[in-house]
């Protein structure tokens, strides 16, 4: 009798023990079932941001004032934002130009970039101008397309064709490099030209090299948000032609210097 309750017993608890480690392997099994999505979902992310899903945002605010040889200033204010991770990216300009005594200029760009190799973007897009100096055709719309990037040497280029209203077209280069004297102090020669193809609107500019610059500008990074400089440059201008709407203005040549503040966010 003791014996067969003992078996008893025995061959009960170990039947209780198998139900209940079968209970937990199942409820193992089922756990990892359910996180598998969460896993899934990580592990997207993850791969994502390995090729170049992330998302990034910069915003550069200059403001330059620069006088010529008889004193007369100009205050020139640059406003560019993009956003985007490393294949796509939007970008947003804004300019204001506004020489002593004479009418103020502004112009805004809207592009989107596409890069197609380590060093260079393709960008297309819109440009508006209004100058407030003219009588008519304040606002002109312009479609635009170019490079961005960085070319041999470490020169930073921007390369435009615009096409616009009245059979208006026009190309803008744009290229500098930076050489280190210091962790903080930096100079940066630039160069920037504008080439006008044709021009049949009422305050048309005359064909050819229209405006060329050369400058020198050496400044102090008090931070890389945070950077003061001062700018000389030589400007050339062709002018612009005859029209019932303008008298034609011969070339003019002139050396520019000055200061700004450069902020980045």
């Amino acid at each position: 009798m003791r014996i067969n309750a003992l078996t008893f017993v025995m061959t009960m608890s170990l039947s209780l023990m198998t139900s209940l480690a079968q209970s937990a392997e199942h409820a193992q099994s089922h756990t990892a079932m359910v996180d598998m999505p969460t896993t899934a979902v990580f592990d997207d992310q993850q791969h994502a941001k390995e090729h170049g899903g992330q998302r990034y945002q910069l915003t550069t605010i200059e403001s330059k004032w620069t006088q010529n040889k008889s004193g007369q200033g100009q205050l020139q204010s640059d406003l560019e934002t993009w956003f985007g991770g490393d294949t796509h990216k939007v970008f947003l300009r804004l300019a204001q130009e506004k020489v002593e005594s004479e009418q103020p200029n502004y112009h805004a760009e809207l592009l989107y970039s596409r890069n197609i190799s380590d060093f260079w973007d393709v960008q297309a897009g819109v440009r508006y101008r209004h100058d407030d100096a003219k009588d008519k055709d304040k606002d002109q719309t312009d479609v635009m397309f170019g490079l961005y990037g960085m070319a041999q040497y470490f020169f930073e280029t921007e390369a435009y064709v615009y096409a616009g209203q009245n059979q208006r077209w026009s190309m803008n280069l744009h290229s500098e490099r930076d050489f280190l004297l210091t962790q903080k102090l930096i100079v940066q020669p630039y160069v920037e030209a504008n080439v006008v193809f044709s021009d049949e609107s009422k305050y048309a500019s005359k064909t050819g090299l229209n405006s060329v610059e050369f400058g020198l500008e050496s400044r102090y990074e008090i931070s890389k948000k945070l950077m003061p400089f001062i700018d000389v440059s030589y400007q050339y201008q062709k002018g612009v032609k005859e029209t019932p709407w303008q008298v034609a203005t011969g070339s003019n040549r002139d050396w520019y210097y000055g200061a700004g503040l450069r902020v980045k966010f």
